[in-house]
């Protein structure tokens, strides 16, 4: 469960980081030093939270062909 809240968490605040710095970058031709540092962050951010998710997906997928091939057993 501590993998999902964590998963969901930095998907939440790469998505915020990125409508800022969307919008501060609207306004301006030029990226200031602060979008740059927030893109700076957000890739490795982002990269770490789809590893989560990888991570979840992996675990309940073998857990489910498992209980599938339980059960393909059973009858």
């Amino acid at each position: 469960m501590k993998i999902v809240i964590a998963h969901a968490a930095f998907n939440d605040v790469v998505l915020a980081a990125g409508v800022y710095s969307w919008w501060s970058r609207s306004a301006n031709a030029a990226p200031t030093g602060v979008d740059i540092a927030i893109s700076a962050v957000m890739l490795p951010a982002l990269l770490w939270s789809a590893n989560l998710g990888g991570t979840l997906v992996y675990n309940y997928v073998r857990k489910e062909i498992q209980l599938r091939l339980m059960i393909a057993d059973f009858f």
